[in-house]
């Protein structure tokens, strides 16, 4: 997923995030791994969890593509 999102936006500042270093509790742990956020948004529009622990993420049509990449950004930026 994240040598898609590079490709997909090359001229952006990407942050990879190790959530087993976040403390308990932050806001990201809401996120099931891998999420792409962009300014603080899902890429697909998921809202995170409530349980603010690591959890997977069940990506159920498999990852999105760089095509669908680059479309979902333009529209959340």
């Amino acid at each position: 997923l994240y040598e898609r999102l590079v490709e997909a936006c090359p001229d952006s500042h990407i942050e990879r995030i190790d959530l087993t270093t976040l403390s308990d509790g932050d806001r990201l742990l809401g996120w099931g791994a891998p999420t792409i956020l962009v300014q603080g948004k899902d890429l697909c529009g998921l809202e995170p969890s409530n349980s603010k622990s690591i959890s997977c993420r069940n990506w159920s049509h498999g990852l999105p593509s760089v095509s669908d990449i680059k479309k979902k950004v333009s529209v959340i930026e």
